[in-house]
């Protein structure tokens, strides 16, 4: 008792900012605070410095038991944290965690949750949490009700960092969707549920053939794919992505070394960064009309890309965006956009509309034409078929060897170092070679033909490579 009243007459200075109410103790002695919670019988109040501080239902005044009484009784910090999504913001960058009902904590960047194997418990007001059972820290809330503007206190006990809350919102929920590719076979998708609409997070590596999305999935539209959601899925065939997608995350398709053909919805507005690189096989696609902006380096490593078309409604294009030397001509249905840089890396032609606006001569250093200016495609003069000895050896340009092996692997050397490795084979009369990874990006294809005149001729076209051995 005597303790209580000796603390309330020493808080008589303080005074709140907001929700404060003037509580009396038995002795008559006030103090002003804002109501946090009670329970079992204990209230806290926290002063306007922040600090909470704790006294006994009974030794308050009859008038405060009353107000007590009226009002509505506190949920627990767990009844108000566990199954939501809670958004912080620390040092101007924000993560979310989620709390979810079996004792796992997911937490990751702003859509991208990941279960990184933590699981916590809550102490009063603090989340405990825990690495492999080991303690890793915890999250200090100042109310058993946190709300969107509450300082929270997150780290170990050492060493605590603030944080602010920024948004609540209900869980995500992850589940798995069996879909069917052409052939009948299964293909495992996961997917997170998120108030009325669904993300698609992942898929299984072992997936092949062709991919359809669905635009619903329990009745709900899927809006998003995430980051990294088809990521060396290298057995797909193609993917068709629905008018209900909005967004398309970073590196959503990168390393899909089977995928020829991607269909892009029209109710796409952004597609991220990489979203589609390192895909050795696709060699041509369209963005459509309703796309905003395109991610850096979204089609760097697409080896045998030739052909893409630009809709209309693209405002932005990230650096390097078409970073492949397989390009041949970019077509733009609208006016130009604001590119970044180095968007280029062979002899790319841009062309456009007549009445489009905002163009020049070139663009990101490549030069523009009319559309009505494009040449019909011609055939390269190739031999009808290849044979194996003929291309065993070494080869030459500006400097670079290729060496082909008979057992079917081959090398790149330059100045006596060896910059690449992989195999070779050869399909429908071309030459096929496939990078190890041991050097650089694994899995991607390069095809070459033999011209008429028995030189190399790579897909982008330019310099041959001639047979020296």
């Amino acid at each position: 008792m005597k303790t209580f009243i000796s603390f309330l007459i020493l808080c008589l200075i303080a005074t709140c900012n907001a929700e404060l109410r003037t509580w009396t103790a038995v002795n008559g002695k006030e103090v002003e605070a804002e109501f946090v919670s009670i329970e079992k019988g204990i209230v806290k109040l926290k002063l306007k410095s922040g600090k909470v501080f704790e006294v006994p239902f009974d030794k308050l005044s009859e008038l405060d038991q009353e107000f007590l009484k009226a009002k509505p009784s506190s949920a627990s910090l767990a009844d108000n944290i566990v199954g939501k999504l809670m958004t912080f913001e620390m040092e101007d960058n924000e993560f979310q965690i989620q709390f979810n009902g079996n004792g796992i904590m997911l937490s990751g960047a702003i859509g991208n949750l990941e279960d990184l194997g933590l699981t916590y418990k809550i102490k009063d007001n603090e989340v405990l949490v825990f690495n492999e059972e080991e303690r890793d820290g915890g999250i200090s809330f100042s109310s058993s009700s946190p709300k969107v503007g509450d300082q929270v206190e997150w780290g170990p006990e050492e060493e605590k960092m603030k944080a602010k809350i920024t948004k609540i919102e209900s869980e995500i929920r992850s589940s798995i969707k069996e879909l069917k590719n052409n052939t009948g076979e299964i293909i495992k998708v996961k997917y997170l549920t998120k108030s009325d609409e669904i993300t698609m997070v992942g898929c299984d590596k072992k997936a092949s053939g062709n991919l359809l999305i669905p635009e619903k999935i329990d009745g709900k539209p899927v809006t998003s794919i995430a980051n990294n959601a088809f990521q060396y899925c290298d057995n797909l065939l193609s993917v068709l992505i629905p008018d209900s997608v909005i967004n398309i995350g970073n590196y959503s398709f990168t390393g899909c070394g089977s995928l020829k053909n991607i269909t892009i919805g029209n109710g796409v507005t952004k597609i991220g960064m990489s979203a589609f690189s390192n895909c050795p096989s696709l060699t041509s696609i369209k963005i459509p009309n309703n796309v905003i902006s395109i991610g850096p380096t979204m089609f760097s490593g697409c080896v045998r890309l030739e052909n893409v078309i630009i809709g209309k409604g693209v405002k932005n294009i990230g650096y390097g965006a078409f970073y492949t030397r397989s390009l041949e001509t970019v077509t733009f249905l609208g006016d130009a956009p604001d590119v970044g840089e180095k968007p280029f890396d062979g002899a790319t032609t841009i062309y456009r509309k007549p009445d489009a606006k905002g163009w020049s001569d070139t663009w990101g250093g490549r030069p523009v034409k009319l559309i009505s200016d494009k040449p019909v495609a011609e055939t390269k003069p190739e031999l009808e078929g290849v044979d194996d000895k003929a291309i065993v050896g070494k080869w030459e340009r500006q400097g670079i060897i290729f060496i082909f092996n008979e057992d079917g692997t081959g090398e790149i050397s330059s100045n006596g170092r060896t910059i690449d490795t992989g195999t070779w084979s050869i399909k429908d009369g071309k030459i096929h070679t496939v990078n190890s990874g041991e050097f650089g990006p694994r899995g991607r294809v390069v095809i070459y033909s033999l011209s008429a005149e028995g030189h190399l001729q790579p897909p982008s076209g330019g310099s041959v490579f001639k047979k020296i051995k």
